[in-house]
């Protein structure tokens, strides 16, 4: 029994941490309630390979989209207009980072999509809607 202590000292010390890391849903400068799109990242790339986390949107027109001490949430609020994301994916040991640009209308949700093992990245307009935007050249 005085073996598992030691073991469940340090399983605590390395996930207080973890918990308090927080998601905060990012709003853009200008983003108004009523008057502003919902930008959602999928959590999971198509089709899930292993090793493969989530598309982060980790920066809207060159802000970062999350805080120290908090993690990247996958739901952002932009006001209307184009808008220029930095987006990140990792797949195992490799990482990518890219520009897509949106031109967000209010009042309209949009979902950020992956697929390919993190090789193609685009907008739609709701969760299956049309192709409304994608990588900035």
């Amino acid at each position: 029994m005085k073996s598992v202590k030691p073991w469940a000292v340090i399983a605590l010390a390395l996930l207080l941490p973890a918990c308090a890391m927080t998601k905060v849903a990012y709003v853009a400068p200008g983003a108004v309630r009523g008057q502003q799109a919902q930008i959602l990242a999928e959590p999971i790339c198509q089709p899930d390979s292993f090793g493969s986390g989530p598309v982060e949107i980790v920066a809207i027109d060159g802000l970062r989209t999350a805080q120290m001490l908090s993690m990247p949430n996958p739901v952002s609020y932009v006001p209307p207009g184009e808008h220029k994301f930095t987006i990140f994916h990792a797949v195992g040991t490799v990482s990518f980072t890219g520009h897509l640009k949106l031109n967000a209308r209010p009042n309209v949700g949009y979902v950020l999509h992956c697929a390919g093992g993190g090789s193609r990245f685009w907008f739609t307009e709701g969760e299956n809607g049309p192709v409304v935007g994608g990588i900035d050249f």
